[in-house]
């Protein structure tokens, strides 16, 4: 599945940002147990984890890029292609995205409802020929309620972005002064569940 999820919460209070640090601990763990079980550990196997930045579909799209199709006068690509396709985006603020989306001649929200199709990703550019087939792209955003009913337009919640999104309105249940990391037989125990899924 490719999963487009939103938390919606408040500005400090939900602790949106640090509620991944422990997620990112069982993906880490669960790709050294797959890893280690398909003894692939010299290829580049590696989810990569994205820390925002979404604001153009050109970026988007290089992060799991082909092989350019030019070459440079020694015959060599313009640029290498991303042998793993999988890319996980950790966008913490959604709010920048949206935006971004209105802009004249911004082409991320139909490339974003693309990547969650499962198209091919290739902008009609004069002069970059970026292209990437086989991606497969998932999404985690932060947004407060106030800056969602602010930036969500009309356009945006019936051309399809918006119902891509599993919105999710969180918020914290109690303040612990002092969390406890979780145990490490306990992350390794869920990582080998997931693991089990994930290749």
């Amino acid at each position: 599945a490719r999963i487009f999820s939103a938390l919606v919460g408040s500005s400090s209070r939900a602790r949106k940002g640090t509620s991944f640090k422990p997620v990112e601990r069982i993906i880490r763990k669960a790709e050294e147990v797959c890893n280690n079980r398909q003894n692939n550990d010299s290829l580049d196997t590696k989810l990569t984890i994205a820390d925002g930045g979404l604001s153009s579909a050109e970026g988007l799209i290089y992060a799991v890029r082909d092989e350019s199709e030019d070459s440079k006068k020694d015959g060599e690509p313009l640029w290498e292609g991303v042998i793993d396709k999988r890319l996980f985006v950790v966008e913490e603020e959604l709010a920048n995205v949206l935006k971004m989306t209105q802009r004249e001649g911004n082409t991320l929200s139909p490339v974003l409802r693309r990547a969650w199709d499962g198209g091919m990703l290739a902008p009609m550019t004069k002069n970059n020929k970026l292209k990437a087939t086989g991606s497969h792209i998932n999404l985690l955003a932060h947004i407060t309620h106030f800056e969602l009913k602010l930036m969500l337009n009309k356009a945006e919640m019936h051309n399809g972005l918006a119902n891509r999104f599993l919105w999710a309105c969180v918020r914290r249940p109690k303040k612990v002064p002092f969390p406890q990391k979780m145990d490490d037989s306990r992350v390794y125990q869920i990582a080998i569940k997931l693991s089990a899924v994930m290749k």
